[in-house]
């Protein structure tokens, strides 16, 4: 959104970020994706927003390259995983939410991975869980994106290219690895 850019000083933007965690600035909204045929919403795809003190909310484009550059993705990931999580378990019936990841969470799979094993109350049910991958992740070298791949389906969460299309994905690849192609939704 134009007028709401984030100022990019390393200092300024860092002190930022510690004031959005340290007060709840963040938030998250849900999209929900319904089946056509049934009318049933099937799954609500968790949205960050930044809801800032002067600027207003600030969609994650105004920002989101700036906590990947300052490094604050890791913490952040996990603030949007939990949190979804944790709304998600009060949803009735099976409808999934989708959390969008940054390649950096996905090859270190230990924050989604141990996040969806944890056994507390926030936790869902196998299948409830969808991560959404951004397609220009390339997979790793050897055999370590095919495990990571292997090692969160066994946990019984659910992988889909998001924005399918726009980068260098292609169907054999969506094939090869048993993703769904999400695309704008």
């Amino acid at each position: 959104m134009p007028g709401k850019q984030i100022v990019v000083g390393t200092a300024h933007f860092a002190s930022e970020m510690a004031r959005a965690f340290s007060d709840a600035e963040f938030s998250l909204v849900y999209q929900p994706m319904i089946d056509l045929h049934t009318g049933r919403i099937t799954t609500c795809e968790a949205l960050l927003r930044w809801n800032h003190p002067s600027r207003g909310v600030i969609l994650p484009g105004n920002f989101v390259s700036l906590v990947e550059e300052f490094g604050f993705m890791p913490r952040l990931g996990r603030w949007v995983l939990h949190a979804a999580l944790a709304e998600a378990a009060t949803w009735p019936g099976g409808t999934r939410v989708a959390v969008n990841i940054s390649a950096a969470q996905f090859l270190a799979r230990r924050s989604c991975a141990s996040r969806a094993r944890r056994p507390d109350d926030r936790k869902p049910r196998p299948g409830r869980l969808e991560l959404e991958v951004a397609e220009t992740i390339q997979p790793l070298p050897g055999n370590a994106f095919l495990r990571t791949l292997h090692q969160l389906r066994c946990l019984g969460v659910l992988l889909s290219i998001d924005d399918f299309g726009v980068g260098h994905s292609s169907f054999v690849s969506a094939t090869r690895f048993r993703l769904r192609q999400n695309q704008n939704r």
